[in-house]
């Protein structure tokens, strides 16, 4: 039965889909069955980080409505065959309606063995939809003050497990004061770290190619994989 996994940020900017899309790789290449979510409604943008855009037809809302059955609206990746897609819809949704499509997932939990929820940026709606379908949270964040201080107010909002990712890090800035200190940032939002990713100049192009090309990147990735299905895998910080 799959884990799900939300993955959330307090802020937009933070390249939470690109981390989502990532793990979503790392995860299909490790050989687990993976279905990402994209609830980042109306920004929804793992499709095009996929290179599957223009294979989307249906969403969970058609589901809700009883148009199509729920297989329908999922979508195999082109190149990885562990790894699929669904949408929300992507207008005129509230936050009642996305807690009932995220809901859908529970359905389909033995078919797979990791779920990704791509939420939206923010406090509230996030909170809630990862509250109430998810087993565990992924909280993104880069190292500036302002998306630190937006995920201390996130994270005690989250009822469900939650750990953090450092996101678009850069080392030399860290170290000359112009980012926050690591350590700080996990004392204030007071959640234990998950992974360190660095900043990297092109991150879509890096999921378009499938990975391919960042060779320390997703050793990182399957790392962050490896610890949210379980295993002990030491924090890869020399890299950043």
């Amino acid at each position: 039965m799959a884990k799900i996994i939300s993955v959330l940020s307090g802020k937009g900017g933070t390249g939470k889909s690109t981390v989502t899309a990532l793990l979503g790789i790392a995860a299909a290449k490790a050989g687990k069955r993976v279905l990402l979510a994209d609830f980042d409604a109306p920004l929804h943008s793992l499709d095009l980080l996929l290179s599957m855009q223009d294979q989307i037809v249906f969403d969970l809302s058609d589901v809700l409505k009883e148009k199509i059955r729920i297989k329908q609206a999922i979508y195999p990746h082109p190149d990885l065959p562990l790894l699929s897609l669904c949408c929300a819809q992507q207008s005129g949704q509230d936050q009642s309606s996305l807690v009932k499509q995220a809901a859908l997932l529970r359905g389909i939990q033995n078919g797979y063995d990791l779920i990704l929820l791509d939420l939206p940026a923010g406090l509230f709606c996030s909170a809630d939809i990862a509250n109430s379908v998810s087993d565990e949270a992924v909280l993104v964040l880069t190292p500036d003050i302002i998306c630190v201080r937006d995920a201390q107010k996130l994270a005690p909002m989250l009822s469900v497990p939650a750990r953090l990712v450092f996101n678009k890090v850069d080392r030399d800035a860290v170290k000359s004061g112009g980012l926050v200190d690591l350590d700080e940032a996990m004392d204030l939002c007071g959640t234990a770290l998950l992974g360190v990713v660095p900043f990297v100049k092109n991150a879509a192009g890096l999921v378009n190619k499938g990975g391919a090309g960042e060779k320390k990147v997703m050793q990182i990735a399957d790392a962050i994989v490896s610890r949210l299905t379980g295993s002990y895998i030491p924090l890869i910080l020399k890299t950043v």
